[in-house]
């Protein structure tokens, strides 16, 4: 835990990882929007879908 705390997290290298092995569509669960929004930085082709609650996920699987 404490070598999680002071080292760099990766994320945009990690995404970039995810969209070339082919990955173009990311769900963020819980409230707020901060991780789709840094999704929509690093590609804007990708397709985000933040959902809050277990509706909000029911009605993005039905438009998939």
């Amino acid at each position: 835990l404490a070598e999680q705390i002071k080292s760099p997290v990766l994320w945009e290298e990690t995404v970039r990882n995810m969209i070339r092995d082919g990955i173009d569509t990311f769900i963020e669960v819980g409230p707020g929007k901060t991780l789709t929004g840094l999704i929509r930085r690093i590609d804007r082709n990708v397709r985000t879908y933040p959902v809050s609650d277990l509706a909000a996920i029911l009605e993005e699987v039905k438009t998939c």
